[in-house]
């Protein structure tokens, strides 16, 4: 499939309101804007076929073509200047969001539990795909695919916070359940209502993909995917099943919505989901994705190689202008030479990745919180404590772990999951029993967790009264380490290590200590790790949600307590990179090379500006911005094994020098400017980048 090489893309952005002496959509260029493509290097586009104010841009038999094209079928003209000049086309479609239909059909749209239509948190109305709407999709979608397009890119197919409770809704809730739909579900009414609502959401892509395969097979199908942890269950779609019907996985990676790490959780979170499918991420090319400011050359660069060095199709999301016109000088300058390098080096991440690590993302803790922030803080924190210490990181997922290839994986971490079942654990045992190890934070609850409190001798496992508690006794540290977050209260059968300190007060309105938070006051007794060996492996269970504060809060003695856990039990990783904590990387085997992908952010400290509104660090932040390249200098990767035969700066053209060492060989990289790739070859096939005792 053309898919597996494709890694330039560009999402052609344009939601435009039909406002009449605007001069809207009236000054595309097709040829023009095809040629800026081809210029950019782009091997694909996403291209508007309806856009969520309603309108079309390619004509449909009954349909509103939007009125400033003046008849022109837009999608055919540029789906047809692309395809002459090598360039493949997908139509983008805006499922629930149709500002049109929205006014033609409001019996159509979402209902909540008070019985109010169209009403909502977003800006536009939010149409259900349970109502005969749904069959007017079908029917567009397949017309969409006889046009010169190679796939299909759906949108906003979601149902909204609370939705939908519509007539049509609730009959099929009572049909799947046998009771009424609650109008606030709660507790185990909550867990139903959202698995009839993920079920809703994958059946519709079930339908929607049958129907465009049989119309038009050759066709690949995608939908704008939003399983990931920052997307709220609202939107109505889970991490794997949501894109269980795609045949590519695609993501948001925005730096002003999630940091300028998206830019590695995404790809690499993506390639977890797609289990071996293509997926692309998606950057904008201004500093805040949507309103016409300009991001520097250098930031648009970091940001599409960290995602090309993690396996990503890089997708540059831009905006024309409300005419059509466009900033052609984005495409004849920046995305030239940032796609030519990606085009230059693209055996550099024609193997497959460096394991170490997995974060375990739990759908059922989701799905139980009412405030899922603290689910993202869990997941975000174990990533970036991972990532801080330089380990290659994977994500593993309850939906599909029964499924999932757990070879290579030495480590996997359970970030606050507060709901295992049965099965789960099952495999998470088999795993340590061959030498794995896993490691567990905060309170366990289910089937599977009650098995292993059993298996090691724990009891308990309530949440403690305090908000934050200390750490004290960490290897290392003289001082008690702050963890945020509610400790989980177990009594063990075996001594453990550390101890549980109680603040001096729970902060309230009405009792405070000071301005910000109480001191360690009482030692609790209970241990803060408790470690179990199990097979050839090992379980170390942490009461305090470590991975939950380190999100909010890094600490260089957390990090450090995590990681000495990993080397010990676990071992060292095969590959030990020797960088700075901020730099991103990207660790690719291919048989006899190994290519290491060094990338370095610039991105330009920032002061708050606005108010602070607490006491508690929540400050208003300026977007990240990044414009400056500033070297890094003298960094080290670290192999354990023997047989280095040769070591090279791919970018920059030069040999490397290879130094023996007592358990491998170290390689100096004398400097990373924004990106370089090492490629280091093996003199034999034999040895593997395995495990070294």
């Amino acid at each position: 499939m053309w898919l597996n090489e494709s890694k330039t893309r560009i999402f052609f952005d344009m939601h435009l309101p039909a406002w009449p002496g605007k001069g809207i959509a009236e000054g595309f260029d097709p040829p023009r804007i095809a040629e800026a493509f081809a210029t950019a290097g782009a091997d694909s586009a996403i291209l508007y076929a309806k856009c969520q104010y309603g309108n079309f841009y390619t004509r449909l038999e009954g349909e509103g073509l939007h009125p400033g094209l003046g008849g022109r079928d837009l999608l055919e003209e540029l789906a047809g200047e692309l395809r002459a000049r090598g360039i493949r086309s997908l139509a983008y479609y805006s499922v629930s969001w149709d500002e049109r239909i929205a006014a033609e059909r409001p019996e159509w749209l979402a209902e909540n539990g008070a019985g109010d239509r169209g009403a909502g948190p977003y800006r536009w109305k939010t149409l259900c795909i349970g109502s005969p709407y749904a069959d007017l999709i079908e029917r567009q979608l397949r017309a969409i695919a006889a046009k010169r397009v190679d796939g299909i890119w759906l949108d906003m197919t979601i149902i909204g916070d609370g939705n939908c409770h519509c007539k049509r809704c609730s009959e099929a809730f009572r049909n799947a359940y046998g009771r009424p739909l609650p109008r606030e579900p709660r507790g185990a009414d909550r867990r139903d209502f959202l698995e009839f609502r993920y079920g809703q959401v994958e059946a519709f892509y079930a339908r929607i993909r049958s129907s465009l395969r049989e119309a038009a097979p050759e066709l690949v199908f995608t939908n704008n995917y939003w399983g990931y942890p920052y997307s709220s269950t609202g939107m109505g779609s889970r991490a794997v099943g949501a894109a269980r019907q795609t045949d590519f996985v695609t993501g948001e990676a925005y730096s002003d919505w999630t940091g300028l790490r998206s830019t590695s959780f995404f790809p690499i979170f993506l390639r977890g989901v797609a289990a071996g499918r293509p997926y692309e991420a998606l950057v904008g090319r201004f500093i805040n994705t949507w309103d016409y400011t300009k991001k520097p050359k250098p930031f648009l660069a970091y940001e599409s190689y960290a995602l090309f060095a993690h396996g990503a199709t890089v997708t540059v999301d831009d905006m024309p202008y409300h005419d059509g016109r466009i900033d052609e000088d984005l495409y004849g300058s920046d995305l030239a030479e940032i796609f030519g390098q990606m085009r230059l080096h693209a055996p550099a991440v024609a193997g497959r990745p460096l394991r170490y690590a997995a974060v375990y993302h739990s759908q059922k803790t989701k799905d139980a919180l009412t405030e899922q922030v603290a689910f993202v803080r869990a997941v975000s924190g174990a990533f970036r404590l991972l990532r801080d210490l330089h380990l290659s990181v994977e994500f593993l997922f309850d939906e599909s772990i029964a499924q999932a290839d757990l070879r290579g994986l030495r480590l996997i971490v359970l970030p606050e999951v507060s709901l295992l079942d049965e099965a789960e654990w099952r495999i998470l045992e088999a795993f340590m029993a061959a030498g794995g190890l896993v490691v567990a934070t905060g309170s366990l609850a289910g089937a599977g967790a009650r098995l292993a409190m059993e298996l090691f001798g724990l009891e308990g496992g309530e949440l403690s009264p305090f908000s934050i508690s200390y750490l004290r006794g960490s290897p290392g540290s003289s001082r008690d380490l702050l963890v945020r977050g509610h400790y989980a209260h177990y009594e063990a059968r075996e001594p453990g290590r550390g101890e549980i300190v109680d603040p001096l007060c729970e902060t309230s309105a009405t009792e405070f200590f000071h301005n910000n938070l109480p001191p360690p006051f009482r030692a609790t007794g209970l241990p803060a790790i408790h470690e179990y060996g199990h097979g050839s492996g090992a379980f170390v269970l942490f009461p305090q949600p470590l991975f939950s504060h380190y999100a909010k809060e890094p600490s260089s003695e957390l990090k450090t307590l995590v990681g000495s856990l990993a080397a010990s039990r676990a071992g060292a990783p095969a590959v030990e990179l020797r960088i700075p904590m901020k730099m991103d990387f990207s660790l690719v085997e291919d048989g006899d090379t190994l290519h290491v992908h060094l990338l370095n952010p610039n991105a330009e400290s920032s002061l708050c500006c606005g108010l602070m509104d607490t006491l508690d660090g929540h400050f208003e932040r300026s977007y990240e911005y990044m414009e400056e390249t500033v070297p890094v200098r003298d960094l080290g990767i670290i192999l354990r094994r023997d047989d280095v035969e040769s070591a090279e700066c791919l970018r920059e053209g030069s040999a490397l020098e290879i130094r023996r060492i007592p358990d491998g060989v170290e390689i100096r990289v004398d400097r990373v400017e924004l990106w370089e790739i090492v490629r280091i070859r093996f003199a034999s096939k034999g040895q593997g980048h395995g495990r070294h005792d």
